[in-house]
């Protein structure tokens, strides 16, 4: 028998905003036979986490979505743009056709919601591909040989108006609910009050209890106009140069900055000349991106950066697939520009609502906090050549060749 538990963390803004909800159904007192809880939406951030058990085909995968209406919250941890798919195989030799390759985990990625890559990785039996709202809703999933356990994490917001009536059903197994608001949070510490309710069996609400969640939270966005600016420096041409200015960031002895990023493989870092601290996928520095592709969707790296100066990240464009009237080929970017400390707390990576996995925090230990300083989009323009120019070219080109091997034979056998 499949053990299956659901909880649902609603985050209010207030204790006001909390106690709108109905008073028994809070409050769960006994005698009362309340069986749902109704919210109506001002904008609350929910969590709907799904357990149960798994026995999955790799050791480990994670797969995260963002989707078009994403929000930072103390709830989640932050996840990269699109459909990211990360697996640990558990078999030294596999390879996953097209992922970047590293030694902590294979990595594919889509811009947009690739289904049938999805399918690839995610069974039915943990959530249904086609039966998901993706256009709203972020996920975090987790797969787990070794734990024999699959969640499933839901992230969206309550829209202003928009009503959730909470019921228990089958499909639930296990139901708790955790209705919250933050007493108090910063970068580093949050504090949340509220009370947690159960369900029995005949789906009536069981008990709600008054409960404080206190932990410290491993990635913290910086406040607002802390972040620091990172710019694409023009002209852009074949080698994109992104600049980051922490001129106004002080060294301190136990934080250091990076930049994490992760590129299609029309892009390309040159480890020679940036001395990246990590760098898997596409890293060939002389093939057209129509020959690596088929290797790695592309390229993932992670560079040290120096406070108090202007820094710059040089980057290189490939030779692209040659196209009809030649043109620009777009490509779009995301630069995670973050501070890493070291903190007291060796569980820093561990709370009730998110866990350290597979992906870039993955690559620090597990005190390490993080304080999210700029994660905005660039939009790289890298030239196609005209099609029609291009054969031109390849023409002349054998023929200035072989005209001249044939002029070097002549001038070597008339000796």
């Amino acid at each position: 028998m499949v053990m299956k538990r659901t909880r649902i963390t609603v985050l209010f803004d207030s204790l006001q905003d909390l106690e709108k909800i109905t008073p028994d159904s809070q409050h769960g007192q006994e005698g009362n036979n309340s069986e749902s809880i109704e919210i109506i939406g001002t904008g609350q951030q929910i969590q709907h986490r799904t357990t149960l058990d798994h026995s999955s085909k790799f050791q480990h995968v994670r797969i995260t979505w963002k989707s078009s209406k994403s929000f930072d919250s103390i709830l989640k941890a932050p996840l990269m743009e699109g459909l990211n798919i990360y697996v640990v195989t558990g078999e030294p030799y596999m390879h996953i056709n097209g992922a970047i390759k590293s030694a902590k985990y294979q990595l594919l990625h889509s811009d947009f919601l690739d289904k049938e890559l999805l399918r690839r990785f995610l069974p039915p039996e943990v959530l249904d591909v086609s039966s998901v709202d993706w256009t709203s809703k972020d996920y975090d999933i987790s797969l787990d040989r070794e734990k024999q356990k699959a969640q499933v994490d839901k992230y969206y917001k309550l829209e202003t108006d928009q009503t959730q009536n909470i019921t228990f059903t089958d499909t639930f197994g296990k139901l708790e609910v955790g209705l919250f608001f933050p007493e108090f949070h910063d970068t580093v510490d949050v504090h949340l009050n509220g009370a947690r309710c159960t369900w029995n069996r005949d789906g009536a609400i069981e008990h709600c209890q008054k409960t404080y969640l206190f932990y410290q939270r491993a990635h913290a966005a910086a406040l607002e106009g802390r972040g620091v600016p990172v710019d694409l420096l023009e002209p852009v041409g074949l080698h994109p140069t992104l600049s980051v200015d922490l001129r106004d960031q002080l060294p301190s002895d136990n934080c250091a900055y990076y930049m994490y990023l992760m590129t299609p493989a029309d892009i390309f870092i040159d480890k020679f000349q940036s001395s990246p601290i990590f760098l898997a996928g596409a890293s060939d520095l002389e093939a057209p991106e129509y020959s690596v592709r088929g290797n790695s969707w592309g390229m993932e790296t992670l560079l040290a950066l120096t406070p108090g100066d202007l820094n710059e990240v040089k980057l290189h464009s490939r030779y692209i697939q040659p196209q009809a009237s030649g043109g620009y080929k777009s490509i779009k970017a995301v630069p995670k520009v973050f501070q890493a400390c070291d903190s007291d707390h060796d569980n820093i990576h561990e709370n009730p609502f998110y866990t350290k996995s597979l992906g870039f925090d993955s690559l620090f230990t597990n005190n390490t906090s993080f304080n999210h300083l700029n994660s905005s989009t660039v939009s790289i323009r890298i030239p196609a050549v005209d099609i029609n120019a291009y054969n031109l070219v390849q023409v002349t080109t054998w023929t200035c060749l072989i005209l001249s091997a044939f002029y070097i034979l002549i001038k070597v056998f008339r000796k």
